[in-house]
């Protein structure tokens, strides 16, 4: 996955039904997102999850790439 990915997220999630862009990949160099070297961690924005109560208020959640499907590849 990378910056720029249209993502879904799986309905091991509280965010099933929503499509977020990822804003920032996963640094192989950074161990705090890998368990047991298969977990790996990225940023996503879900726009509709902004102005929620629960949310953070940029709408940027931290994923595990193993709960998301791509739907749409960022080009280049």
């Amino acid at each position: 996955m990378k910056t720029g990915d249209l993502v879904k997220s799986s309905k091991d999630t509280s965010l099933s039904a929503s499509v977020g862009i990822v804003v920032d990949e996963w640094d192989p160099k950074d161990k705090r997102g890998v368990i047991g070297n298969k977990s790996k961690w990225v940023k996503v924005l879900y726009p509709s999850e902004l102005g929620k109560t629960f949310a953070p208020v940029d709408g940027i959640f931290l994923i595990r790439e193993d709960h998301l499907k791509v739907v749409s590849r960022a080009e280049g």
